[in-house]
């Protein structure tokens, strides 16, 4: 606008076009009045909080700010706004007038409609002309972020895995032989001998043998395929992270030991928090096959391996996909399908689950580990 008042005032003497000497004085008039309606000063603090920084979808969050005015009050033409973004959305609140040392408070709810991690902030203090040429803002306080968690189920999943490890957990099965020991036994017909306790059966003048409890590694491996085009839709894709998360959450709860996969992200997750904050920030991403060669660099010598996929994807896809983990290993597919009735059915060393409605998967959870 200044460049082109200048330029048309200019231009009035060489041309005597009076159009432009019209635009030009115009256009200088609405600078000065810009210029004026930005003065004043900005001599606020303010402070940010939320009621929680963990949510699940359809949660409310609230914000409550406190807004204080500092140094003496002057005389200010505009009223000053705030404007405080939220998930990319902005809110406009007008700042009364203050005297020094006085607050405001402003509070306003959010509802969490999906999974996302949501950024709250910074509040932005601005002034400017009504006409929107001249703007001054400054930043309040830091940005906030909530972490929306996807929805998930409980489920009651087995002990098992490998067998014999010294890094195993019980499983509760007694065995003849492991690594811990669980009690003593009288000696049957055909024990191996090598697990009699000699100074047992001394003092109790018959031959005793050892009992253990089995121990089972249970390293899992969990990968979520985030490849868009092999979802039917959004709803489908969430359904699969619900599942992740899900899954993850019952291995974290009876103290296995998982890694997590999606995309180019790969986490050892030691807690419910950590594991959902990160399946907060999973977006659908890429295309072409399923990574399942990264899942294998990132964890070679896991005892389960577990795979999350679209209806969009066919048997054939998930055969060659699960064709490059370890044989040794269990494998499970678990196909989310929206709407579709639950289903199992095995093939060539792996077993694949579908899944319609996450209400559906605890009645699977024995058969997907």
């Amino acid at each position: 606008m200044a460049a082109s008042a200048v330029a048309c005032l200019a231009l009035f003497p060489y041309c005597g076009w009076h159009e432009l000497l019209t635009f030009g004085l115009f256009s200088a008039v609405m600078m000065v009045a810009a210029l004026l309606l930005s003065l004043g000063s900005m001599r606020y603090e303010a402070s940010m909080r939320v009621s929680d920084r963990r949510v699940t979808v359809g949660d409310e969050v609230c914000v409550h700010m406190e807004i204080r005015a500092h140094g003496p009050r002057r005389f200010r033409i505009p009223v000053p706004f705030v404007d405080l973004p939220i998930d990319g959305m902005h809110t406009r609140f007008a700042i009364p007038a203050l005297p020094s040392e006085d607050s405001a408070v402003i509070d306003m709810r959010h509802i969490a409609e999906v999974r996302t991690v949501l950024e709250i902030g910074p509040p932005l203090v601005w002034q400017g002309d009504p006409f929107g040429l001249v703007r001054r803002e400054r930043s309040l306080c830091e940005r906030v972020n909530v972490f929306v968690h996807p929805a998930t189920v409980r489920l009651a999943l087995p002990r098992t895995g490998t067998a014999h490890d010294f890094e195993g957990l019980a499983s509760g099965r007694i065995v003849s032989d492991d690594l811990d020991l669980h009690g003593l036994r009288p000696y049957e017909f055909g024990d191996d001998i090598r697990h009699a306790h000699w100074l047992s059966s001394v003092k109790s003048g018959r031959l005793m043998i050892r009992q253990y409890e089995e121990t089972c590694r249970s390293d899992a491996s969990l990968t979520l395929d985030v490849n868009a085009g092999h979802y039917s839709s959004s709803e489908e894709f969430e359904l699969a992270v619900s599942i992740h998360a899900s899954i993850g959450l019952a291995c974290l709860e009876q103290g296995r030991m998982i890694a997590t996969h999606a995309g180019t992200t790969h986490r050892m997750p030691r807690d419910a928090v950590t594991l959902l904050d990160a399946a907060s920030a999973i977006r659908p991403d890429g295309d072409g096959p399923i990574p399942i060669d990264e899942t294998v660099h990132h964890t070679p010598h896991a005892s389960w391996y577990g795979l999350v996929v679209g209806s969009n994807i066919d048997i054939d896809q998930i055969a060659r996909a699960t064709t490059m983990l370890p044989r040794s290993a269990r494998r499970v597919v678990v196909r989310a399908a929206l709407d579709e009735s639950g289903d199992v059915f095995g093939l060539a060393g792996f077993t694949v689950v579908t899944i319609g409605s996450l209400k559906d998967l605890p009645s699977f959870a024995e058969v997907i580990i």
